[in-house]
């Protein structure tokens, strides 16, 4: 009898060994643990999206994240990740200290911890690291048009990528199109003005904001505009 109890409970055990765990449970998969910001200007707050994915069977909850040194400004989704889906953990630096830096974010999960690494170089912006070829544009007396166009050149003269952050227009009737970002060493960018000239003489100004650099720089139109074509006198009409 003793040996029948204990074959039949060798069975049990043998049996239940034998089964797959069917255990539903979250498993956290960053896209990546590092991001490298590259050169960044003093001041200018630059942001990266890491990706969460939820590999596993059952939700996934991102529970804290926490910068370690402080600068850095993490943000995620408090809602749950579901099996199949990935949600962002946004890291925002706000580049006050000028060199290099390396920051850490601890995110806390119910699969786990992990540890994102942000880091670059942040770099000063004085006025030796651009030139603009002119910041004045007189278009003289004209014969009044639909539209009028000039453009500024700015030059990269420094040892960093230059950002023009945006023009601010005095005027509703003239607009400004930017270079494309960033303009490398050495390069130059184009600053477009597009106006629409009312009668009379106009005065409007631009007010360009360069990442990291704390003054900002005043373009200047002017002209005056006729109704018809300026009429040039001759020393005897005169």
């Amino acid at each position: 009898m003793k040996a029948l109890v204990s074959l039949i409970a060798l069975v049990i055990t043998g049996a239940l060994h034998g089964q797959t765990d069917t255990t539903s449970r979250p498993i956290a998969v960053f896209d990546k643990l590092t991001w490298n910001f590259g050169d960044v200007p003093q001041n200018k707050q630059s942001s990266h999206a890491f990706y969460l994915f939820n590999k596993g069977t059952a939700p996934l909850i991102i529970t804290s994240a926490i910068g370690i040194g402080g600068g850095q400004l993490p943000s995620y989704n408090r809602e749950p990740i579901l099996p199949g889906d990935s949600s962002p953990v946004r890291v925002i630096y706000g580049a006050f200290n000028i060199g290099m830096f390396t920051k850490v974010v601890i995110v806390s999960t119910n699969a786990g911890d992990f540890t994102l690494t942000i880091k670059g170089n942040v770099f000063k912006v004085d006025s030796t690291c651009f030139r603009f070829e002119k910041t004045l544009h007189d278009f003289g007396t004209f014969a009044k048009t639909d539209r009028l166009t000039c453009e500024f050149t700015v030059q990269n003269t420094g040892r960093y990528p230059l950002f023009i952050d945006k023009v601010n227009s005095s005027s509703g009737n003239m607009m400004f199109m930017l270079p494309k970002s960033p303009i490398l060493v050495g390069d130059s960018g184009f600053i477009i003005a597009l106006i629409i000239p009312n009668l009379g003489t106009f005065y409007k100004t631009g007010t360009v904001f360069i990442d990291g650099y704390a003054k900002p720089i005043i373009l200047t139109i002017k002209g005056e505009a006729t109704p018809n074509e300026p009429t040039i006198l001759s020393p005897s009409q005169k």
